[in-house]
């Protein structure tokens, strides 16, 4: 009993660290949580790159006749998502942290928001263009009567959807943890402002100390 008491002393209080002192600690999180998602949007590029790869085998080993144009809509499709990898990668990383680390926590949140977006976006869109493409040489081969040709072109909605939840999903495993630890640190930043009475985070706040 008395040690359950003492615990709940413990937790009761709380350290009072300076403005320099808060600002080099969550400036430390925010890059590590940073570093841990470069890593994953690697594994992100590298898997898709498997992924695209696969695709190009499959259209070659069932000899598919448009195979070359198939593969060039895949390789065109992957070379935008490296683009968008690429150039997220470099606006999550030249963040500044000189200034309001507020301003920054929020950056990072909402530029990995905007990265998770393109994907949901480009996924789907790019697979179901690509089966658009595929059903339209088919039906040129085997020439469907109207209701199979309503059929085949009507799948490529529910195909867009199912498609779009799975990327979803697949981005929020790798990325969900990660910005919801970035959202923490913000809450964490916001008791830290109700326990000081001011915002320690913000130059102004770094003046008056």
């Amino acid at each position: 009993m008395e040690l359950d008491e003492l615990k709940n002393k413990l937790n009761a209080v709380h350290i009072h660290y300076s403005a320099q002192e808060l600002n080099e600690i969550f400036e430390i999180r925010t890059k590590r949580a940073v570093s841990n998602v470069n890593r994953k949007m690697l594994w992100d590029a590298i898997l898709m790159v498997i992924v695209a790869a696969g695709l190009i085998a499959v259209t070659f080993l069932t000899g598919l006749k448009s195979r070359y144009l198939v593969s060039g809509e895949i390789v065109a499709m992957s070379v935008l998502l490296l683009i968008h990898y690429r150039i997220k990668y470099y606006l999550l990383n030249t963040i500044g942290f000189d200034g309001n680390i507020r301003q920054a926590m929020f950056q990072c949140l909402n530029r990995m928001q905007l990265y998770m977006y393109v994907y949901w976006t480009v996924v789907p869109l790019g697979i179901s263009l690509l089966y658009l493409d595929l059903q339209n040489q088919l039906i040129r081969l085997i020439e469907p009567d109207t209701s199979e040709l309503i059929v085949r072109y009507a799948l490529v909605l529910p195909l867009g959807l199912v498609i779009f939840f799975i990327t979803r999903k697949l981005t929020y495993v790798l990325y969900g943890q990660d910005m919801d630890r970035l959202r923490g640190l913000i809450r964490e930043m916001d008791e830290e402002e109700d326990h000081s009475g001011e915002n320690p985070f913000s130059d102004s706040g770094l003046e008056a100390r």
